[in-house]
């Protein structure tokens, strides 16, 4: 009864009413612990109001905050959008706690285990629930000023090659939930944010971040709070840059393995949004590529460069890189990972196929071959030697016949007294 008349009141916009009306509330939760029907009326309640009176509901505030932690299966197995916790994340936003909806979101992301949540089903299923889960939680990240944690989320959904294959009975289309997140991050980065990001993965100083202003109600719709922009330092963890420079290696045919940059592509996506890319091309001025020292760092800022158009900055690293290969000693396999050093290979697809680039290029594929060879990725060095024949096509043609050739003998080993 007391949800039906609240739900009324909300309908009638009588607000003060209404949190006079749901008070008792506040001593029945804490002795509902196995009912699930008060969280998800307080829910339905705070579903109710707009975002202009959502400052005013002192006592409602504190209660969908407790509907949140409901450890109720009724509540969590529909994901994370469909929870009060995602109201809530969106309530911080708009008082301007983003503190509190990133500690929000980011414990919900931990709580979402395959084995914890959705046993009893088929393993497709529970991954596909799990994907949803995730992109959702990444979603509300990057909407509530959470860009960079949103990437990370996404990278490593991406990064499991054989998901989408294992889900896509359940998910259809998951292109779908990945442009989601893609979309919202790229809403949120600004110049600065973006700035800091790769300032601080490439190891160098990075500027202070603002935080988005949350967006204020226009007086016509009665807003009576007044939201101060908080002001935050984007500050990244050495677990978030590893995450965020971690190589992946992927495949599209037998000859084409490849270690790629996931945060190259996405700098590339941010780089052709025409409000950011004027002052991020006036902030990359100020790198000095004498400042890095690693492989990884040297490619990271090529490709930053140039995706944003500046081949000044790019060509800087490029020497960078040739003044290491003179003295770079011989590689000496630790284990079958990916050494950091395979990176150089993202930057040699980019730099030209004619003059003193492509011979860079060569150098680097060819070390990088031997290195892939060392670590036991047969499929990866065969893929490098090929990119060798076609740098050197034009100037040795029967080197780069007798490349594809041998390569080819080894994908397809001819049968014995054959040709």
């Amino acid at each position: 009864p007391r949800a039906m008349l609240a739900t009324v009141q909300a309908g009638k916009k009588k607000w003060e009413e209404l949190e006079e009306t749901i008070k008792p509330w506040a001593t029945q939760l804490g002795k509902a612990k196995n009912n699930d029907d008060l969280p998800s009326a307080i829910w339905s309640v705070a579903s109710q109001v707009p975002d202009s009176q959502i400052a005013n509901m002192t006592n409602l505030l504190p209660l969908l905050e407790a509907a949140a932690q409901s450890k109720s299966d009724q509540l969590r197995n529909n994901g994370f959008q469909y929870s009060p916790g995602s109201l809530l994340v969106h309530w911080y936003s708009k008082l301007g706690r983003t503190d509190d909806a990133k500690k929000l979101l980011m414990t919900a992301l931990q709580e979402t285990k395959l084995s914890d949540r959705y046993g009893g089903i088929t393993q497709g299923y529970a991954e596909y629930q799990l994907f949803q889960t995730r992109t959702q939680i990444a979603t509300l990240l990057a909407n509530s000023g959470s860009p960079i944690e949103a990437y990370i989320i996404l990278r490593r959904l991406k990064s499991d090659t054989g998901l989408k294959d294992r889900i896509q009975s359940y998910a259809g289309n998951t292109d779908h939930y990945v442009n989601q997140v893609e979309t919202a991050i790229s809403s949120k980065m600004n110049p600065e944010v973006t700035m800091s990001m790769v300032a601080q993965t490439l190891g160098l100083v990075a500027p202070t971040a603002a935080v988005e202003e949350p967006k204020k109600v226009g007086e016509n719709e009665g807003e009576k709070a007044n939201v101060k922009a908080k002001k935050a330092e984007l500050k990244l963890d050495k677990e978030q840059i590893d995450s965020m420079l971690a190589l992946e290696l992927t495949n599209s045919n037998p000859l084409n393995y490849k270690l790629e940059f996931p945060l190259a592509s996405f700098v590339e996506k941010i780089s052709k949004i025409k409000k950011l890319k004027t002052q991020f091309e006036a902030s990359i001025k100020d790198f000095d590529a004498g400042q890095l020292t690693t492989p990884k760092q040297w490619t990271w800022a090529y490709l930053v460069a140039k995706s944003f158009g500046n081949q000044a900055k790019a060509g800087e690293c490029v020497e960078q890189v040739e003044k290491w290969l003179l003295n770079a000693h011989e590689f000496k396999a630790e284990g079958t990972s990916i050494p950091d050093e395979l990176a150089l290979t993202a930057m040699a697809k980019l730099l030209e196929t004619e003059g003193s680039n492509n011979d860079l290029a060569i150098r680097i594929l060819e070390r990088a071959e031997s290195i892939a060879k060392d670590i036991k990725q047969p499929e990866l060095a065969r893929s490098l030697r090929c990119e060798v024949a076609v740098r050197i096509s034009k100037t040795d043609p029967a080197k780069c016949r007798s490349i594809l050739s041998s390569t080819l003998d080894e994908l397809f080993p001819p049968k014995a007294g054959k040709d």
